[in-house]
Protein backbone atom coordinates (compact mmCIF):
# COMPACT_ATOMS: atom_id res chain seq x y z
CA UNK A 1 0.00 0.00 0.00
CA UNK A 2 2.51 2.74 0.80
CA UNK A 3 4.44 2.16 -2.40
CA UNK A 4 1.68 2.49 -4.13
CA UNK A 5 1.16 5.74 -2.65
CA UNK A 6 4.67 6.92 -3.07
CA UNK A 7 4.47 6.08 -7.19
CA UNK A 8 1.01 8.14 -6.89
CA UNK A 9 2.76 11.20 -5.44
CA UNK A 10 5.95 11.06 -7.83
CA UNK A 11 3.21 11.08 -10.51
CA UNK A 12 1.50 13.92 -8.98
CA UNK A 13 4.75 15.30 -8.84
CA UNK A 14 6.11 14.69 -12.43
CA UNK A 15 2.42 15.86 -13.17
CA UNK A 16 3.31 19.03 -11.45
CA UNK A 17 6.54 19.59 -13.22
CA UNK A 18 5.49 18.91 -16.47
CA UNK A 19 2.32 21.07 -16.51
CA UNK A 20 4.65 24.38 -15.06
CA UNK A 21 6.85 23.30 -17.98
CA UNK A 22 4.05 23.34 -20.35
CA UNK A 23 3.09 26.28 -19.39
CA UNK A 24 6.08 28.49 -19.27
CA UNK A 25 7.57 26.88 -22.25
CA UNK A 26 7.77 29.84 -24.33
CA UNK A 27 9.31 31.97 -21.23
CA UNK A 28 12.03 29.12 -20.50
CA UNK A 29 12.66 29.87 -24.46
CA UNK A 30 13.49 33.21 -24.23
CA UNK A 31 15.66 32.33 -21.21
CA UNK A 32 17.84 29.45 -23.18
CA UNK A 33 17.93 32.31 -25.57
CA UNK A 34 19.62 35.15 -23.21
CA UNK A 35 21.92 32.51 -22.07
CA UNK A 36 23.16 31.32 -25.34
CA UNK A 37 23.45 34.81 -26.24
CA UNK A 38 25.04 35.72 -23.14
CA UNK A 39 22.64 38.26 -23.38
CA UNK A 40 24.05 40.04 -26.17
CA UNK A 41 21.34 42.12 -27.92
CA UNK A 42 23.44 42.25 -31.23
CA UNK A 43 24.81 39.07 -31.44
CA UNK A 44 21.09 37.74 -30.92
CA UNK A 45 19.93 39.44 -33.65
CA UNK A 46 22.55 38.55 -36.11
CA UNK A 47 22.81 34.78 -35.65
CA UNK A 48 20.33 32.28 -35.83
CA UNK A 49 20.51 29.21 -33.09
CA UNK A 50 19.86 25.66 -34.61
CA UNK A 51 16.80 25.15 -32.34
CA UNK A 52 16.03 28.37 -32.30
CA UNK A 53 12.39 27.39 -33.45
CA UNK A 54 12.71 23.99 -31.61
CA UNK A 55 13.73 24.94 -28.39
CA UNK A 56 9.83 26.10 -26.77
CA UNK A 57 7.63 23.36 -28.72
CA UNK A 58 10.22 20.43 -27.43
CA UNK A 59 10.13 22.14 -23.65
CA UNK A 60 5.84 22.09 -24.36
CA UNK A 61 6.51 18.26 -25.41
CA UNK A 62 8.65 17.33 -22.61
CA UNK A 63 6.45 18.78 -20.17
CA UNK A 64 3.40 17.15 -21.98
CA UNK A 65 5.49 13.84 -21.74
CA UNK A 66 6.36 14.17 -18.13
CA UNK A 67 2.75 15.25 -16.96
CA UNK A 68 1.16 12.22 -18.47
CA UNK A 69 3.09 9.41 -17.29
CA UNK A 70 4.56 8.54 -20.59
CA UNK A 71 8.21 7.02 -20.41
CA UNK A 72 9.19 7.01 -24.25
CA UNK A 73 12.29 9.29 -24.25
CA UNK A 74 11.87 10.00 -27.70
CA UNK A 75 8.10 10.73 -27.76
CA UNK A 76 8.69 14.68 -27.24
CA UNK A 77 11.38 14.95 -30.12
CA UNK A 78 9.18 13.35 -32.39
CA UNK A 79 6.07 15.10 -31.56
CA UNK A 80 8.22 18.15 -31.63
CA UNK A 81 7.12 20.65 -34.13
CA UNK A 82 10.04 23.49 -35.83
CA UNK A 83 12.12 24.30 -37.84
CA UNK A 84 15.28 21.95 -36.77
CA UNK A 85 18.58 23.91 -38.45
CA UNK A 86 21.15 22.05 -38.99
CA UNK A 87 24.82 23.59 -39.85
CA UNK A 88 27.98 21.08 -41.34
CA UNK A 89 29.95 24.72 -40.11
CA UNK A 90 29.06 24.27 -36.23
CA UNK A 91 28.73 20.70 -36.86
CA UNK A 92 27.83 18.23 -33.39
CA UNK A 93 29.32 20.78 -31.06
CA UNK A 94 27.14 23.66 -32.38
CA UNK A 95 24.12 21.49 -31.13
CA UNK A 96 25.52 20.34 -27.79
CA UNK A 97 26.59 23.78 -26.91
CA UNK A 98 22.74 24.71 -27.32
CA UNK A 99 21.08 22.17 -25.86
CA UNK A 100 23.50 22.34 -22.63
CA UNK A 101 22.10 25.86 -22.68
CA UNK A 102 18.44 24.31 -22.74
CA UNK A 103 19.56 21.71 -20.39
CA UNK A 104 20.69 24.34 -17.62
CA UNK A 105 17.74 26.77 -17.84
CA UNK A 106 15.54 23.56 -17.30
CA UNK A 107 17.63 22.37 -14.80
CA UNK A 108 17.29 25.78 -13.23
CA UNK A 109 13.54 25.82 -13.71
CA UNK A 110 13.09 22.36 -12.18
CA UNK A 111 15.17 23.45 -8.81
CA UNK A 112 12.98 26.51 -8.30
CA UNK A 113 9.69 24.72 -8.22
CA UNK A 114 11.76 22.18 -5.98
CA UNK A 115 10.69 19.36 -8.15
CA UNK A 116 12.09 15.36 -7.06
CA UNK A 117 14.77 14.37 -8.31
CA UNK A 118 12.84 10.96 -10.33
CA UNK A 119 11.45 13.92 -12.31
CA UNK A 120 14.24 16.22 -12.83
CA UNK A 121 16.14 12.78 -13.77
CA UNK A 122 12.71 11.33 -16.62
CA UNK A 123 13.18 15.30 -17.98
CA UNK A 124 16.93 15.44 -18.57
CA UNK A 125 16.87 12.02 -20.42
CA UNK A 126 13.74 13.42 -22.75
CA UNK A 127 16.40 16.22 -23.95
CA UNK A 128 19.56 13.78 -23.69
CA UNK A 129 16.97 11.96 -26.29
CA UNK A 130 16.27 15.21 -28.51
CA UNK A 131 20.46 15.80 -28.49
CA UNK A 132 21.50 11.96 -29.47
CA UNK A 133 18.19 12.59 -31.97
CA UNK A 134 19.31 15.59 -33.31
CA UNK A 135 23.14 14.23 -33.87
CA UNK A 136 21.72 11.48 -36.31
CA UNK A 137 20.03 13.86 -38.21
CA UNK A 138 22.85 15.95 -38.55
CA UNK A 139 25.31 13.31 -39.28
CA UNK A 140 22.41 11.87 -42.06
CA UNK A 141 22.32 15.32 -43.50
CA UNK A 142 25.97 15.02 -43.89
CA UNK A 143 26.47 11.00 -44.94
CA UNK A 144 23.40 10.17 -46.83
CA UNK A 145 25.01 6.75 -45.88
CA UNK A 146 24.93 7.48 -42.13
CA UNK A 147 21.65 5.27 -40.03
CA UNK A 148 18.52 6.78 -39.73
CA UNK A 149 17.69 8.23 -36.69
CA UNK A 150 15.90 5.85 -34.45
CA UNK A 151 13.42 8.20 -34.19
CA UNK A 152 12.46 11.31 -36.40
CA UNK A 153 12.28 14.94 -35.84
CA UNK A 154 8.56 15.87 -35.94
CA UNK A 155 9.13 19.28 -37.23
CA UNK A 156 11.07 20.09 -40.88
CA UNK A 157 14.77 19.84 -40.81
CA UNK A 158 16.92 22.23 -42.53
CA UNK A 159 20.64 22.54 -43.51
CA UNK A 160 22.35 26.00 -43.53
CA UNK A 161 24.69 27.03 -45.65
CA UNK A 162 27.02 29.58 -43.66
CA UNK A 163 30.59 30.53 -42.70
CA UNK A 164 32.45 28.84 -39.96
CA UNK A 165 32.76 32.17 -38.32
CA UNK A 166 29.86 31.98 -35.89
CA UNK A 167 32.00 31.63 -32.75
Amino acid sequence: MERGLAQGEQAAERAELGAALQSRATELAQRWRRLLFQGDVQQASERTALLQDVAEPLLFEAGRQLASGGSGATGPWSRCTGLLRLSPARGAPGLDEEFAALQDVVEAFAAALDAPLAARRRLRTYLEAARLLSRAELARKLDPLAPRPAAPFGGVVVELYERALWH
